[in-house]
């Protein structure tokens, strides 16, 4: 009796949830599938555009697991609504060293016009933080990301990166190709790799960052590194 009334309380609230435009993410429905075309089990697969949120903490609980996967969309947006991402990976600060890491993500997503992550943390994956090939806009703010095994965030097309504290991931805390990259406003401190690699830069704080503090393809205004502005080579 308890499973079936949890079972019409999950109904009814993806159902309010499609009402009011925005489908709930949480531990529970993970286990019988979030909403239509997502099978039970990691990764939380988002197969439509739209407005998703988190309304509880979700933890996997293999490092080789991806949490949530979006691929194929034309726009998404999650918020993740001041909860949690979490695995089982461990990092720990001064040379970063970490442990049980594998290939598993946070978030990893494609998107051929727009997508927005915020509002949460994404802590102990496996791999990346964050990763994905967005062909519009692509916005992360308000994000602590950390002791993640790769890199925080993996970017390859430009992404805006602002209002992010980024700390002890193994690799590093964000990675673009593209020189269409923005980052603002955010702080990358003590990561395996460097703080940033390709795009323009302003407002940051670099400290400790193994492989150096940032290789900025443009600084549009002053960042901190150590105890000194940053210089561009």
């Amino acid at each position: 009796m308890k499973k079936l009334i949890g079972l019409l309380a999950l109904i009814l609230m993806t159902h309010v949830n499609a009402q009011d435009g925005v489908l709930e993410i949480n531990q529970l429905c993970v286990e019988t599938g979030c909403f239509q075309g997502d099978d039970p089990g990691f990764p939380v697969k988002v197969t439509n555009s739209g407005s998703y949120r988190l309304t509880s903490n979700i933890t996997v609980n293999s490092a080789n697991t991806t949490a949530i996967e979006a691929i194929n969309l034309d726009s998404f947006t999650l918020d993740l609504n001041g909860f949690q991402i979490s695995g089982v990976t461990e990092c720990s600060g001064g040379i970063v060293e970490c442990t049980n890491t594998g290939n598993g993500l946070g978030i990893h997503v494609t998107a051929s016009k727009s997508v927005v992550i915020k509002n949460g943390t994404i802590v102990g994956l496996g791999a990346s933080a964050i990763s994905g090939n967005v062909f519009g806009p692509f916005t992360i703010e308000n994000m602590i990301i950390q002791k993640n095994g790769g890199d925080a965030i993996n970017a390859p097309s430009g992404a805006v990166v602002r209002n992010c504290d980024i700390h002890i991931n193994g690799g590093n805390g964000f990675t673009s190709s593209s020189v269409t990259s923005l980052i603002t406003g955010s702080r990358f401190i003590n990561n395996g790799g460097m703080g940033v690699t390709g795009g323009a830069c302003g407002g940051n704080v670099f400290r400790l960052n193994d492989g150096g503090e940032e290789e900025c393809t443009l600084e549009i205004s002053p960042n901190s590194c150590g105890n000194s502005l940053c210089t561009i080579n």
